[in-house]
């Protein structure tokens, strides 16, 4: 290939690669942040639970507390200070048999299944940015021996997978 035929090559895809970003993410491929530029702070209040297993709100509130804070570039204050809200509500707190032991019959793998409902508001135009009903995460525990692990672990891994997936939404909302 001659020289002048590769530059007019290389030149054409570097112009089809710029060609292709939108400046807004909500238009298409962008190189620009996709998080709402507005939005600098979160309140998160406590999650709200209609279920009787009373120890898994704070343990999602934290959880999703821990992911905002780590992985969105908004820092979390109280509702006096905040311009954005994110309420969460617990409908279903699911324990299901994945596996059972041959020789006794007791359960070898559970899983651990959380739904919940929530919603995320910019306070100060009072619109919603993004939200859903029945947002399912699971956590898997293993309670037979020889692990003997206590249901706490299923409870911790499915809120910390809920709130990855829930910091995700609000992200993929923009």
């Amino acid at each position: 290939m001659s020289r002048p035929l590769m530059i007019t090559v290389a030149c054409l895809v570097v112009l089809a690669c710029l060609g292709g970003c939108a400046g807004n993410p909500a238009e298409g491929w962008s190189t620009n942040a996709t998080w709402p530029a507005d939005i600098r702070t979160v309140a998160v209040p406590a999650v709200s639970n209609q279920t009787f297993h009373r120890e898994i709100g704070p343990e999602l509130t934290k959880a999703i507390i821990e992911a905002i804070e780590r992985r969105t570039p908004y820092k979390v204050t109280d509702e006096l200070k905040a311009d954005s809200i994110l309420t969460v509500s617990i409908e279903d707190f699911d324990i299901d048999s994945i596996s059972q032991s041959a020789l006794t019959g007791l359960d070898q793998e559970v899983l651990l299944k959380i739904t919940v409902n929530w919603r995320w508001e910019d306070l100060n135009e009072s619109t919603l940015l993004a939200g859903a009903d029945n947002f399912t995460g699971s956590g898997v525990f293993i309670p037979s021996q020889p692990s003997g692990e206590p249901i706490e672990i299923g409870q911790r891994q499915a809120a910390a997978r809920l709130a990855h997936d829930l910091v995700n939404r609000m992200r993929g909302a923009w």
